[in-house]
């Protein structure tokens, strides 16, 4: 939330990280497509600031059924 921002929060979720790549599980192809063509940075910038002892190399979005439609 303190990243994605309530608006995003209830539509995606940390699935985790491996060797520096945060993966970030999507509920649709719509909502997929706009973080990652424009939120990416903004993302990838607040987590960098708020975590630096990630090591972060790298945001992907992933869609990830499970979580539903969101609304």
């Amino acid at each position: 939330k303190e990243v994605a921002g309530e608006t995003f929060a209830a539509q995606t979720k940390v699935l985790g990280m491996k060797r520096g790549v945060l993966n970030i599980g999507v509920s649709n192809s719509a909502l997929l497509s706009e973080l990652a063509s424009f939120h990416k940075r903004t993302v990838d910038e607040k987590v960098r600031e708020r975590r630096p002892d990630l090591r972060l190399r790298d945001v992907k979005f992933r869609l990830n059924s499970q979580l539903g439609s969101g609304g």
